[in-house]
């Protein structure tokens, strides 16, 4: 067989272009993002108030978002704040006025997020003493 020149550049090209589109449909699979583990401290133990953040995990939300979280309860002897603080939990649900007054204590925590769309501060006194809102004295 007579090796002519023109036919080894067709058979290049040939190959070449049979190479570029088999790189081109190659569907190789995007690197998945690796999951984050967090942890939330609830202020309180586990109840109602927390729905949202029970419907988020059981909904799959924060694990399209990449994250693996656990849910612990708070209470009388688990304070979010200090806890989120020392590094024990990533993060923690706690009121304005109590992140307020950490942060004037110098305690490096930052509010990320409002949980609650009322406040849970209120005011009392006995009926008997006639005052009927905090203005009065």
């Amino acid at each position: 067989m007579v090796d002519h020149p023109r036919s080894s550049a067709l058979v290049f090209v040939a190959l070449s272009l049979v190479m570029m589109i088999a790189a081109c449909n190659r569907s190789e699979t995007p690197p998945q993002p690796s999951v984050v583990k967090v942890s939330i401290r609830l202020q309180w133990v586990h109840q109602a108030q927390f729905a949202g953040v029970y419907a988020a995990k059981e909904k799959g939300f924060y694990r399209d978002q990449h994250l693996d979280v656990t849910i612990y309860p708070g209470g009388a002897d688990f304070n979010a704040i200090k806890l989120v603080a020392a590094g024990s939990n990533d993060f923690g649900i706690w009121t304005a006025d109590q992140l307020v007054l950490a942060r004037s204590q110098g305690i490096p925590v930052k509010g990320l997020a409002a949980i609650f769309q009322r406040s849970l501060a209120c005011f009392m006194s006995k009926q008997s003493s006639g005052i009927k809102s905090p203005t009065d004295s």
